[in-house]
């Protein structure tokens, strides 16, 4: 990123649904990281959910983040390693993009793949800033501005989580598509942006660490010019 992006009175919410123990390396990710916002000045709340259903724990964090007053939702998987440049990259370029995420590597497939949709996307479909739009990926890593996901709660039916003992939207859903496949809650999440109207915009340039019985590490503009060669 060339240009320099100011960043205000932004001030962003990390939303973390948890089901099971973090591991150390995500830990220390948002230590540093909240660390460096607050040497910016940079308000961050942190909206943790302890659920063993992921739709839930999404539910509940969004639910949080609605109340909570913060500008920005940055969604971040318990099991994801980051950087705080990186977390501070994503969170200047969400100035300009109200959705954008990074890809991280896959656990089921060793690490050397990332689960990128971009089928019907015109090839180097590529942003001034080299963010690629894409109709969906995991949302392990991904910045969201309040305005659309106050829209879709607004349009999502109304629940009594007995797991939390609060009212809140039911906006995450693991359900099947027209075809008759099935859709995780993160794909289904991102379907309901871009019927919005909201375009979804991976930054590749981002490297993650995927922590399992090991940690993969990787970047998707690696995997992207290993496919063009």
């Amino acid at each position: 990123m060339s240009e320099s992006i100011p960043l205000g009175n932004i001030s962003v919410a990390i939303g973390m649904p948890v089901g099971k123990p973090i591991p150390p390396q995500t830990v220390s990710s948002v230590f540093a990281t909240a660390f460096q916002l607050g040497q910016m000045g940079i308000r961050c709340d942190l909206l943790m959910q302890v659920c063993g259903v992921v739709t839930i724990g999404r539910d509940s964090v969004l639910d949080e983040f609605l109340k909570c007053g913060a500008d920005k939702l940055f969604w971040i998987d318990s099991d994801i390693v980051w950087s705080p440049n990186d977390f501070i990259r994503m969170l200047a370029l969400s100035t300009k993009h109200d959705v954008l995420a990074a890809a991280y590597p896959s656990r089921a497939h060793d690490g050397n793949l990332f689960q990128v949709n971009t089928d019907g996307i015109a090839e180097h479909t590529v942003s001034e800033n080299g963010l690629i739009n894409v109709n969906g990926l995991g949302l392990g890593f991904c910045i969201v501005d309040r305005k659309p996901l106050e829209r879709l709660a607004a349009k999502a039916p109304r629940v009594f989580d007995g797991y939390s003992g609060k009212e809140m939207a039911e906006v995450f859903r693991v359900d099947r598509t027209a075809k008759g496949f099935r859709r995780t809650e993160d794909i289904a999440f991102f379907d309901d942006l871009r019927d919005e109207g909201f375009t979804i915009w991976c930054d590749p340039s981002i490297e993650l660490g995927h922590v399992g019985e090991k940690e993969w590490r990787g970047r998707f503009a690696d995997a992207l010019k290993t496919k063009e060669t």
